[in-house]
């Protein structure tokens, strides 16, 4: 017999006008923790098409932290 395994996600946003910020507060439940971990993120643009997006997340054992950029173009 094999395992399944799952995962899911819930998620709110606030969108802050013309600053163009995106603050997002979510968490993730998964068939081996069982615990909801939680995590809040910033989105800001930049320069165009350019994005920053901080976030910080519990993993559960420890507190993960990233500072990500990219770029979308859409055509």
């Amino acid at each position: 017999s094999g395992s399944q395994t799952w995962h899911t996600d819930k998620s709110v946003y606030v969108d802050l006008g013309a600053t163009g910020t995106r603050l997002s507060l979510s968490a993730g439940l998964n068939s081996s923790d069982r615990t909801w971990l939680p995590a809040v993120s910033a989105r800001q643009p930049l320069i165009g098409p350019v994005v920053l997006t901080t976030t910080v997340a519990d993993t559960g054992s420890e507190i993960n932290k990233s500072i990500t950029a990219g770029f979308s173009r859409t055509w």
